[in-house]
């Protein structure tokens, strides 16, 4: 009986291991883990290693033997490899792991409950039935709330598993008792994860940022020539000497001579004064040099993660024509939608983006012709990554998209720090720039921003933080709608794009129409297009978070509408209206019934919103549409201390405290509302 999961299931033939069966959960040593592409033996079971590379999307080798040697001793490690590997074994093969990057992350959480278990001087299985490894995370001075709250999701993903894997399989008895899950579900309670989204970039900074970017990158298309000519200067003089009957090391010695007089010369100053030009080494340095910039605008206007980036190809930017509008696009290679399989995707863009590009290829047709010895003009560009590296020594991976390896990069380290565009005292953070962060991402602080933002300090820009600032600016703009974001951020639910440009209401809108911009008004018609196409799919994420949140929740759900619903589930006397999906997905269509995410809960309102505060996430209680769940009890809760507190030093005759107490006692009477339909639902369960 074979039993695989997605990730090789999927995988060719040539690809597959060994078969599994349902009785035999201990492989023999030479049980074959893994294959590669032409269908040798890449790692068995004794292995010291476990080499899953060869997936799409991967790069993933378990090193199982370097781990045990870590943090065992030779009187222990055979115990704990035994254990070690069996549980890694049925995790690959037993768990409900849809890829082989969530496995990795299984792979690191259990050697985390490993190294617990060790300094308990515990087994693995042992670790699993006592609660002193999960006292341990809690306990752990090193950790902070947010921290520990991770850790014990993460023990929880872990415990999850091995739970469902000891169901499937008799005999198998490394899994947590019951009295452990207990006790998890209570810490992770106690210690529930409020997740902080990626900082938003402020306006006055991004609009900056964009300015500088796109003049970097028009800087060096200028001088372009100068760039081909002195890499041109360089290859010929070791080319000329070398023909000579020179050794290539001197060559080069002698060719750094020459090029530090060459670069004296009046018609390249203003290219040597601009890009720092000192000797031979800071000209290989201009490409990564000029493709910071032109990776901040390509993330900055499609949205892309790290990875989609690096996949784009030379002649990945082009214009789509959609009914009589000319769309500027890019088209990369995903995974993110197709789990392992991957496939190619098209961004909506800016056409200013075609400047990077043509930077880009710049670059690249200067490193084909003088780094790889190739003819620019017979090379297949969409072959080519847009971003070639210019060390021909580094070979493409076996089975990479392309041929030619690709120069990755990041947004740290001395190059980054000491770009001439990180210097700019312009993206000072300053404090009102810190507050608009703020009010952006509530859940942030000042002091949970550091080290990477910090007021009187260079803003330090991530790629992601583009991904997110996009989000919630389009958002704010009023002309996109979320299954818009859906499509151009390759999201595989609905949810994650609310999520993306959620509190979207607190940023600036700084994206209006221009009817005399005719590139831009062609934009808007193409996102309005975009809406259009995806209402129907907006329906279904509407239809689907109230049915998962409200109809169906397996909880008590209260406020204004909430409690009417769940007083209709109480008494089994829910209208058609909540009980045919169809007739609900009608009226979702007509704009009669909605169920939009809170800071609080869920929103059941149909008409523009007048409860509207800057300050307070309060105004949701006491409202007629809000439906609040177990999730909302503890926010509820923590806002009325905090509000009790500034009662305290506000007073209760002034206009602000007066307002304190309305919001208290409306906090109370929600609370008190969700109290008495507990009561009811256990009234009901007594009398059956």
């Amino acid at each position: 009986m074979n039993i695989l999961p997605l990730f090789v299931e999927s995988a060719d033939d040539l690809f597959n291991p060994d078969p599994v069966t349902t009785t035999n959960f201990v492989p023999a040593i030479d049980h074959v883990m893994s294959r590669g592409f032409d269908g040798h033996i890449k790692s068995v079971y004794g292995d010291p290693m476990w080499d899953y590379s060869m997936y799409v999307g991967a790069s993933t080798r378990f090193h199982i033997e370097r781990f045990i040697q870590e943090v065992c001793t030779e009187e222990n490690a055979d115990s704990y490899r035994y254990e070690f590997k069996i549980i890694l074994f049925l995790l690959i093969y037993r768990s409900t792991a849809r890829a082989i990057n969530t496995i990795a992350e299984l792979f690191n959480i259990l050697k985390r409950h490993t190294r617990l278990a060790i300094k308990q001087r515990l087994t693995i299985r042992e670790s699993l039935q006592d609660n002193s490894t999960l006292d341990f995370i809690v306990h752990d001075p090193k950790l902070d709330k947010k921290q520990i709250a991770r850790r014990l999701l993460d023990a929880n993903n872990l415990f999850s598993a091995l739970h469902r894997i000891s169901v499937q399989i008799e005999g198998f008895d490394i899994f947590p008792s019951n009295d452990a899950f207990k006790y998890l579900g209570e810490l992770i309670k106690e210690y529930p994860l409020i997740s902080q989204q990626t900082p938003v970039i402020p306006t006055r900074i991004l609009s900056h940022r964009i300015k500088t970017c796109l003049d970097y990158i028009d800087r060096f298309i200028a001088l372009k020539d100068c760039y081909e000519c002195l890499m041109e200067f360089r290859h010929r003089f070791v080319r000329d000497y070398i023909a000579e009957g020179g050794s290539p090391r001197v060559a080069r010695d002698n060719a750094a001579k020459a090029f530090a007089e060459e670069l004296k010369k009046d018609k390249y100053s203003e290219f040597v004064e601009y890009f720092e030009i000192e000797e031979f080494q800071n000209l290989k340095g201009v490409p990564q040099k000029v493709r910071i910039p032109i990776r901040e605008m390509i993330h900055a206007f499609s949205g892309m993660r790290k990875e989609e980036c690096n996949s784009v190809a030379m002649d990945g930017f082009r214009f789509k024509t959609i009914g009589q509008n000319r769309i500027a696009v890019i088209r990369t290679y995903t995974t993110k939608m197709a789990k392992e399989s991957g496939y190619f995707a098209d961004w909506v863009t800016s056409p200013e983006i075609e400047k990077a590009f043509e930077a880009a290829n710049i670059i690249n047709r200067v490193t084909l012709k003088y780094e790889y010895g190739l003819d620019p003009v017979m090379v297949d560009e969409s072959s080519v990554p847009l971003f070639l590296s210019v060390n021909t020594r580094k070979r493409a991976n076996k089975g990479a998209l392309f041929d030619l390896p690709i120069q990755k990069a990041s947004f740290k380290g001395w190059l980054w720090k000491q770009h001439r565009l990180n210097r700019d005292p312009e993206i000072i953070v300053s404090h009102v720039d810190m507050a608009e962060i703020l009010l952006i991402d509530p859940n942030a602080s000042a002091e949970s921003l550091k080290p990477g933002i910090e007021v009187g300090k260079h803003f330090e820009f991530q790629s992601h933080m583009y991904r997110r600032s996009l989000a919630v600016y389009a958002a704010r703009s009023g002309l996109v709608s979320l299954p818009t974001l859906k499509a151009q951020f390759k999201h595989i639910a609905i949810q994650t794009s609310a999520f993306y440009g959620n509190d979207a209401a607190f940023a600036k809108n700084f994206i209006l129409p221009k009817s005399s911009d005719i590139s831009f008004d062609a934009s808007v018609i193409s996102q309005r297009g975009f809406i259009k196409e995806f209402q129907d799919e907006l329906a279904e994420g509407q239809v689907e978070r109230l049915y998962s949140e409200v109809i169906t929740a397996d909880e008590i759900v209260f406020g204004g509408m909430g409690s009417l619903i769940q007083k209709q589930k109480i008494s089994g006397k829910l209208p058609t209206l909540f009980t045919d999906r169809e007739k609900t997905k009608k009226q979702v269509k007509q704009g009669r019934l909605r169920c939009t995410e809170t800071p609080l809960g869920n929103c059941m309102a149909v008409e523009v919103c007048d409860r509207i505060a800057f300050s307070s996430i309060t105004t949701c209680v006491g409202c007629g549409y809000s439906v609040f769940n177990n999730r909302s009890v503890p926010l509820l809760v923590k806002t009325k201390v905090d509000y009790q507190g500034r009662l305290e030093r506000f007073g209760t005759g002034t206009p602000y405290g007066k307002q304190l107490e309305k919001d208290i006692r409306d906090i109370e009477t929600t609370l008190e509302m969700r109290n008495k339909l507990i009561n009811t639902v256990d009234i009901t369960d007594g009398r059956a």
